[in-house]
């Protein structure tokens, strides 16, 4: 094979599948939000003040404290994106519709929903 199609071959292996709500690879400068069929927010890993998981799989909340925003995202199976949040591997944080969750393979997280607000000064 040549080093063309090797190249290509890898960088489509770091791309996130069509149909996901999480992306986890290299430390990245920041995460992507993206609320379905809404906005989309861009936020740098720099103001990251702290990162939290609470609930068990079925009903998991992962809260990402920003200087100037707070997201929270509700779920499933959400805790083992806090610890690729604690090395800057995420990259994609977006919420799907629920009937999307069925075509996910199973215990992959899942976001149903994402709260973008203004951080308390």
């Amino acid at each position: 094979m040549n080093r063309l199609k090797i190249c290509i071959e890898q960088r489509r292996a770091l791309e996130p599948a069509a149909l996901t709500c999480i992306a986890i690879g290299v430390q990245t400068p920041g995460v992507i939000i993206s609320r379905w069929q809404r906005e989309t927010w861009a936020l740098p890993w720099s103001y990251l003040l702290s990162a939290r998981c609470a609930g068990p799989g079925d009903s998991a909340q992962l809260v990402l404290s920003f200087t100037t925003q707070v997201v929270t995202a509700d779920g499933q199976n959400l805790a083992s994106v806090l610890e690729a949040v604690a090395g800057f591997r995420l990259s994609l944080l977006r919420e799907l519709p629920a009937a999307s969750r069925p075509q996910l393979p199973a215990g992959a997280p899942f976001v149903s929903r994402i709260e973008i607000r203004a951080a308390e000064q």
